[in-house]
């Protein structure tokens, strides 16, 4: 930052060689910060004229008029997802996310008034309402917002994320025992609407992730030869993936092919798109149940259990789950679909034979 002797202004240079005149003072004890103008397309006499201007106005008003002093924190989300989030594989999870654990407490919050004690505080009411993890994730969303607020010129104020600790994170070895499965299953049909309960019912017979299930297309599934292909541009690990499909999962995508319109095999209610957010019922089904520490993530981790429970080996469970290999070698030691297909078929066959007791 390079700062004027005869005005309040200053020129900020980025690594590009972009230039770009701001005024830059103290106000009520706090950094002011604010865009005026690019260089060349704005000269020097304009900027300090503009600049002596703006401090004026600010000293006459007594308020912030930073660009970002009328934004909120839900402003600044909203900016984040449409310019970013989006785009992106987990769009629905993000936003989930914020309207979940963020929207009531702190989107109405201007986003220079939020502080690091703040931020704290609510890392702290989360780890106790909902898990360390689970804080840490909202967190971590909460500074990639104000991240991409800051590059985008958006905020200009600190972070107030920065300086919060993280909770420490063990691995999650969450599944669904073998006397919560009736349980879990019998709700399911009582408590979610048809969409929803072949959904969950997909997560669990496939073990395949939340999301991929939410962007079954049926272009990419076969009956006949019960394969389920999820594009590269779609699966975590930038791969092509090909699920096995159990006889359990070919019935429930067959009842379905007469009750979608738009290409998903879960359409949303409105428009378009897929199905995005089940949550409702599934809070109501863990709320039935009394499996309150439950997510739907869980069950692919629940597939993976009675797999290997079943004698299958952990390069089978990982073919079906779709796991990157670690080593060179294990690229040629990928278990033939027909193997992945029958420890499958009995993974399910085996929590079917103990719902119906």
């Amino acid at each position: 930052m390079h700062y004027d002797s005869e005005s309040p202004l200053a020129l900020r240079v980025t690594d590009t060689g972009t230039k770009t005149f701001m005024v830059y003072v103290s106000h009520r004890g706090r950094p002011f910060k604010k865009k005026i103008g690019n260089y060349p397309q704005m000269t020097i006499e304009e900027a300090r004229i503009l600049a002596t201007q703006l401090l004026a106005e600010l000293q006459s008003s007594g308020t912030d008029q930073s660009e970002s002093g009328g934004l909120t924190v839900g402003d600044l989300f909203n900016r984040y997802f449409q310019g970013y989030a989006s785009k992106c594989k987990t769009a629905g999870d993000i936003e989930y996310g914020f309207n979940r654990y963020l929207r009531k407490r702190i989107a109405a919050v201007p986003a220079s008034e939020l502080t690091p004690k703040d931020v704290e505080k609510l890392h702290q009411e989360l780890t106790q309402d909902h898990g360390p993890t689970q804080a840490n994730r909202v967190i971590q969303q909460l500074r990639a917002i104000y991240s991409y607020a800051e590059k985008n010129w958006l905020y200009e104020g600190r972070n107030p994320t920065k300086a919060v600790k993280l909770n420490r994170e063990n691995a999650r070895k969450r599944f669904v025992e073998e006397d919560e499965l009736p349980r879990l299953l019998k709700a399911i049909d009582q408590y979610a609407t048809p969409k929803t309960r072949d959904f969950f019912k997909l997560c669990l017979f496939t073990g395949q992730r939340f999301g991929n299930v939410c962007k079954m297309r049926w272009e990419n599934i076969n009956l006949e030869r019960g394969v389920w292909l999820i594009p590269e541009r779609e699966f975590k690990n930038g791969e092509q993936h090909q699920v096995p499909l159990t006889s359990a999962a070919i019935e429930i995508l067959r009842e379905r092919i007469d009750k979608t319109k738009n290409g998903w095999v879960f359409p949303s209610r409105r428009g378009t798109g897929h199905l995005r957010s089940p949550y409702r019922y599934w809070y109501l089904i863990l709320e039935k149940t009394g499996l309150t520490d439950l997510r739907i993530h869980d069950l692919r981790r629940t597939m993976a259990t009675y797999q290997t429970a079943g004698g299958s080996t952990l390069r089978v469970v990982g073919d079906m789950l779709g796991h990157r290999s670690l080593t060179a070698t294990e690229i040629y030691a990928r278990a033939p679909r027909k193997t992945v297909k029958d420890s499958a078929e009995a993974a399910v066959n085996a929590m079917q034979a103990l719902a119906a007791k």
